[in-house]
């Protein structure tokens, strides 16, 4: 149970959902679906009100982009467009060539949309999924355009929730700072335990990649933040992760430069584990973080690993003032 819960705080959210992006995301849309549903329920003279609950259910996914602001009209915008491909699709319906064409036009957006990036291939793919749909449901007389409206309600309902954890970039990028931390703190203590422990080469390169490849894909991100904010204090933050990432690296390649040591480098990496615990404690609070001490004589090549130990150490102090 204890295993458990420790994979689930630290293993299963660190990796998979860092931020709470979607467990906020899945707020938001069971808000929106909910709110719609209850107009839909209060609203039963209409026969086109479920297209409310679609809406809120689908286009609040189209919730992308940089900024706050960016993401809300994306969405309104999406809702819009949605609103008149689906009322397009039901006046094509009823002739099947002109469907015919209508859909494959579609496609061809879809094509060239989606080949701009992530973002554009969201929405647009939620956009057309409205026009095939009401293709499927065609309809007469005025109840065409109370499909549209209500697909704009729905889109509007989503744009409300989403209101929901706005957040300024300079807060995001603190946050994502601060996982930073945590994350190479877990990277360098990964590699004293897996040495100490005498894992296998393959086991070790295997667990020690997959680490790099997320400190990696954090550092990218916070990259990008930066890039977007331009600011000094935040070019100073990024700095500093930047030569975290180097040091935390140039630490774990000194195993490759000890290996002639024999029996030395285990004492060499728990000298650097017993020097650098207090610091990787302030990014890592939990009491699975524990070193084994040694009564060996002093190491040798003490002077390699303690200066990238002090390096390491003083990166992390400076990091955790920065952060605060």
């Amino acid at each position: 149970m204890v295993n458990l819960a420790y994979f689930l705080r630290y293993e299963f959210s660190h990796r998979f959902d860092p931020y709470n992006d979607y467990l906020k995301q899945a707020v938001r849309t069971a808000l929106a679906c909910l709110l719609a549903v209850v107009l839909y329920r209060v609203l039963p003279q209409y026969n086109q009100a479920y297209w409310a609950i679609l809406s809120a259910a689908f286009l609040i996914q189209t919730r992308v982009g940089k900024t706050a602001s960016e993401q809300l009209l994306s969405m309104s915008l999406c809702g819009l467009l949605a609103a008149c491909v689906a009322v397009l699709a039901i006046f094509a319906a009823f002739n099947t060539l002109v469907l015919a064409l209508y859909i494959a036009l579609l496609g061809v957006i879809v094509v060239f949309i989606s080949a701009k990036g992530h973002n554009p291939m969201v929405r647009i793919f939620f956009i057309v999924l409205f026009a095939i749909i009401s293709a499927g449901l065609p309809m007469q007389g005025s109840v065409v355009w109370e499909r549209g409206l209500f697909i704009v309600v729905g889109s509007m309902l989503g744009v409300l929730c989403g209101l929901l954890w706005l957040e300024q970039p300079n807060k995001i990028f603190i946050k994502a700072l601060r996982l930073y931390f945590h994350a190479v703190a877990e990277f360098v203590y990964q590699q004293i335990q897996l040495i100490l422990h005498d894992a296998s080469e393959e086991k070790l390169e295997a667990r020690l990649h997959e680490r790099r490849n997320r400190l990696l894909r954090q550092l990218n991100y916070l990259r990008k933040l930066s890039a977007q904010l331009n600011l000094p204090e935040i070019s100073e933050k990024l700095l500093i992760a930047e030569k975290l990432w180097m040091t935390s690296l140039a630490f774990g390649n000194l195993r490759y430069l000890l290996t002639d040591q024999g029996d030395s480098l285990k004492d060499n990496w728990i000298y650097a584990g017993q020097q650098l615990l207090p610091t990787l404690q302030m990014f890592m609070p939990h009491k699975y973080l524990k070193i084994s001490s040694s009564e060996s004589a002093k190491p040798l090549n003490q002077d390699l690993v303690s200066f990238y130990t002090d390096q390491l150490s003083q990166l992390f102090d400076k990091a955790y003032r920065n952060v605060q």
